[in-house]
């Protein structure tokens, strides 16, 4: 029998033992996150994702939690996730365009034109 990878006997570990729910939480999303990333890739949408894991019983965190999970764990990395790299690319980019105000400039004598 092939021996498991580290994640998967992590995750098993932590849901035989007494382990917190965050580290339960952590440890399932990790073992899970190739076939995430894969349906990501495949143009699915993390709500479906979310709910076909939740109801398969392989996680247990709300949808909220996975976002952030996702989001921490796909983006940070070298993985490329459609969809949620555009939008960070484009709130990236909307925060460093800064207007072109050419200012006012206040012309204590009036001219001859601008009074009639």
């Amino acid at each position: 029998m092939p021996e498991k990878d580290l994640s998967t006997r992590i995750a098993e570990n932590v849901t035989h033992n007494r382990a917190s729910k965050a580290a339960r939480n952590t440890a399932a999303f990790l073992a899970l996150r190739g076939e995430i990333n894969k349906a990501l890739n495949d143009g699915w949408a993390i709500l479906q994702i979310w709910e076909t894991l939740y109801q398969e019983g392989k996680i247990r965190f709300g949808y909220a939690a996975f976002c952030r999970r996702v989001k921490r764990s796909m983006l940070s990395g070298k993985a490329t996730v459609a969809g949620l790299e555009n939008k960070t690319a484009d709130a990236k980019a909307a925060r460093t365009v800064k207007p072109s105000i050419t200012g006012f400039t206040f012309e204590s004598t009036p001219r001859k034109e601008d009074l009639l």
